[in-house]
């Protein structure tokens, strides 16, 4: 099994400050202890509730954010060590898409100049005439045309606008391009096209991708392994087939009972979670989830549960 990424104890921390004399410093563990691994040519699925980490995370493992604890291993190379020349040439091989395509784009440039910019700024010596044909490919290979050129993003919809991300992403052949919620502004029918012309690029390029979310629906469609964050952590983590049909976590539980069933002879059962959600500034001492959890006990008040194996695969992070 050939690994592309390896995550070891990833910790990133927010420190707030309140008053001006007698400072009142509180810190918020928005990824605490993280640990998984992404092989060569998966896609690795990361879901959850808004706020629990996905997009800090994602941040962090593109080194947009500076890590404050762990390792993270790409291509055999530790990269919290790199240099900023390192981490620059890292940049070739590690691309991001995110989540809302209008405030990506320049609005003052044209399609053309906005995928220029990987070539410019990595000093990529090529001549204007192969960079205007490799262009051309680009656009094509996501589904745009060649009088697209010279228009500018407010000429465009949203499924365009992230097709163009998607294009500059993949400018220089990346290994490993990261995705964070990129559908999530997109309309139902939009963003099928987008997933497929993810999973058809993937194919192509022999990309390996890590897709956040927080919609049970996409992940279920495009990933092959999945791992579910609670307040900071992963809380499980297992194929696709192993968390939709066999899910060893309480909150895994709640979260499938919540996609509509879509046959209405079928009975819709919910899972509703009672309680409070835990402020990440101040998370209880066992397990972050017994305050809304219905098995919780106490032992689970007490007992902070790590991720462990529970058929080959598959982990949770629960006593049960």
């Amino acid at each position: 099994m050939d690994k592309l990424i390896e995550v070891k104890n990833l910790k990133k921390y927010f420190v707030k400050e309140k008053g001006l004399i007698n400072k009142e410093r509180t810190v918020i563990k928005a990824v605490n202890d993280l640990s998984f691994f992404i092989k060569k040519g998966e896609t690795f699925g990361v879901v959850g509730e808004s706020g629990c980490g996905k997009s800090t995370l994602a941040r962090t493992l593109m080194l947009l954010l500076e890590p404050d604890g762990g390792e993270i291993i790409f291509a055999d190379k530790n990269i919290n060590k790199f240099s900023k020349n390192e981490i620059k040439e890292l940049r070739k091989n590690m691309a991001i898409v995110f989540q809302d395509p209008h405030s990506s784009l320049s609005p003052r440039r044209t399609i053309k100049k906005l995928l220029e910019e990987p070539f410019r700024i990595h000093d990529i010596d090529i001549e204007n005439k192969i960079l205007k044909q490799r262009i051309l490919e680009l656009l094509d290979i996501v589904g745009l045309k060649k009088e697209h050129l010279y228009r500018y993003p407010h000429e465009f919809s949203g499924g365009q606008k992230q097709r163009i991300g998607i294009a500059r992403a993949i400018a220089l052949n990346p290994d490993f391009l990261l995705l964070d919620e990129p559908t999530s502004a997109l309309d139902v029918s939009v963003q099928a096209q987008i997933l497929n012309l993810l999973q058809d690029l993937q194919k192509k390029l022999d990309l390996t991708m890590l897709f956040i979310t927080h919609d049970l629906g996409v992940i279920e469609y495009i990933a092959d392994r999945i791992a579910v964050m609670y307040m900071g952590k992963i809380i499980e983590l297992g194929t696709v087939d192993q968390i939709f049909s066999n899910p060893l976590h309480p909150y895994t539980e709640a979260l499938l009972s919540a996609i509509p069933e879509p046959d209405p002879e079928q009975e819709d059962i919910k899972i509703k979670l009672e309680g409070e959600i835990p402020s990440m500034i101040n998370l209880p001492e066992g397990c972050s989830f017994s305050s809304r959890c219905p098995l919780a006990d106490e032992k689970c008040l007490r007992t902070e549960v790590e991720l462990e194996e529970k058929e080959s695969g598959h982990y949770s992070a629960c006593i049960k």
